[in-house]
């Protein structure tokens, strides 16, 4: 006869790693998730390899977006 093994309630937090973020992310967002510093994520932004728009000095980036670059490798 199989044992059964009964899971507790997982600890800590279990939310995805994106679930805190909002729809639209900093330049300091993508550092704290990616690990790149911010001259890279600007660099990237500018030349397109991020998705994003520039408001003012700005750097605004669409969660969305950033995860669709990400899984096809553009960054």
């Amino acid at each position: 006869m199989a044992k059964v093994i009964r899971m507790g309630k997982p600890r800590g937090d279990t939310a995805p790693p994106l679930a805190k973020y909002g729809d639209v992310l900093s330049v300091a967002d993508v550092c704290e998730l990616t690990g790149w510093c911010a001259r890279v994520v600007r660099e990237y932004c500018g030349s397109g390899k991020i998705p994003a728009v520039k408001i003012g000095s700005r750097w605004v980036i669409p969660k969305k977006r950033l995860i669709e670059a990400l899984r096809l490798g553009a960054a």
